[in-house]
């Protein structure tokens, strides 16, 4: 069997040294891609210029950068998509962008749903040829918003978890205190995990007996350290990996979310896939859909703390066989995502794309207006229809 043609990728995002989801499906596309003959590298716009690991540019940027700035950083790295199929994750920049990457072919992967997605997708009709969404949720918004863009040019990834082979460990939270677990960024902006002190308040009032252990790190674990001020039923593990990750859900009950928007987080599924039984916000998501898979009021409604805590207190009173029956469940439903399938996909969809022909602009109008001289500290703090963010899109 001949070989497959090789075709070079770079993978365009704001970070990849954070913590994440999007950041963490960069480092798989760095170790699978290669494998396909679809030799890969990252561009991380916001990440220092001297990146740690090979294969990953950083651009430099930071919140004092403005969009016209970052475009002479950018054409700087012109070397690194130049020639390449160009995947813009979350097709972020690839408004003002996308007329100095020089790709041959540009795609862009939509990871989550957030306020003000519908007008990122719609301002791409032009400048992409095709576009990969992760879950169900985000390719309606992509199917509503971009009609010119016929199916064969559109593609459902599922999003790809890797649990260990260990069998999974019986646990029943009998006689002891539900251990409820927070997974992913520390941060206020999306995650809202604020509202933690508030929501192990609302347990406490439930009478609810709890251990809340959150796994992860960012920006605000500091001040929410503060603000739980060693109380001894809440760990900081900060951030693990490996097999000590997956240790510690392993231990875990629940998954919690607070999230005011979201896609399908990595962290929900990979937690599923060992038992772990979730409880998340009615937001819209296609998170919401495996949540009411293992059992529909698991999925309270969004910012209503009284109410997931009452969630709790229901699963607090379940015998053995009522958490065999939920844990077993919430395998079942992250069992499709475990696997190969993402990557094979993937590969499959760039391959058709570079088989078709090219629709996307080559040189789509360069940004102007005032939004383009701002910096991206000030832009991000402007609602999504402001004006001077809309011509950024």
């Amino acid at each position: 069997m001949p070989a497959l043609k090789s075709i070079p990728l770079t993978h365009v995002f704001t970070h990849f040294q954070q913590l994440g989801g999007v950041e963490a499906l960069l480092r798989r596309h760095l170790e699978h891609d290669a494998l396909a003959n679809l030799p890969s590298r990252v561009v991380a716009l916001f990440d220092p210029p001297k990146a740690p690991e090979d294969r990953v540019l950083g651009g430099g940027w930071t919140w004092k950068t403005s969009p016209a700035s970052g475009r002479v950083r950018f054409h700087a790295l012109q070397s690194a998509t130049d020639g390449r199929v160009a995947v813009y994750h979350n097709c972020w920049g690839a408004s003002f962008l996308a007329d100095l990457d020089g790709a041959s072919r540009r795609l862009g992967l939509h990871h989550s749903d957030w306020p003000g997605v519908e007008h990122v997708v719609r301002a791409q009709a032009t400048r992409l040829d095709g576009v990969l969404c992760v879950g169900p949720a985000v390719h309606e918004i992509v199917d509503r918003e971009l009609p010119g863009i016929d199916s064969d040019r559109r593609v459902i990834l599922p999003l790809p978890i890797s649990p260990p082979p260990s069998p999974i460990p019986i646990r029943t939270p009998l006689g002891r205190p539900l251990v409820i677990g927070v997974c992913g960024r520390v941060i206020t902006q999306q995650k809202r995990v604020d509202q933690l002190p508030e929501f192990c308040a609302e347990l406490r009032s439930a009478d609810v007996q709890f251990q809340l252990e959150i796994l992860g790190d960012g920006p605000d674990r500091i001040q929410l350290e503060r603000q739980f001020d060693g109380r001894p039923e809440i760990v900081f593990h900060g951030r693990k990996s490996g097999l000590e990750y997956w240790k510690i859900l392993d231990a875990w009950d629940v998954i919690f979310f607070a999230s005011e928007y979201e896609g399908l987080p990595l962290a929900l599924l990979e937690a599923m896939s060992r038992g772990v039984v979730p409880v998340y916000p009615s937001i819209g998501s296609s998170g919401d859909r495996y949540v009411t898979g293992v059992r529909p009021d698991l999925l309270y409604p969004a910012g209503r703390l009284p109410a997931a805590a009452r969630v709790l207190r229901e699963l607090q009173k379940l015998d053995a066989f009522g958490w065999g029956c939920l844990r077993e469940a919430s395998s079942r439903l992250a069992l499709p995502h475990a696997g190969g399938a993402y990557d094979s996909a993937f590969s499959e969809f760039v391959r058709r794309i570079v088989s078709l022909p090219r629709i996307s602009e080559p040189r789509p109008l360069r940004v102007g207006g005032l939004g383009a001289y701002l910096p991206f500290g000030i832009l991000g703090r402007l609602p999504a229809g402001n004006f001077l963010r809309r011509g950024l899109v």
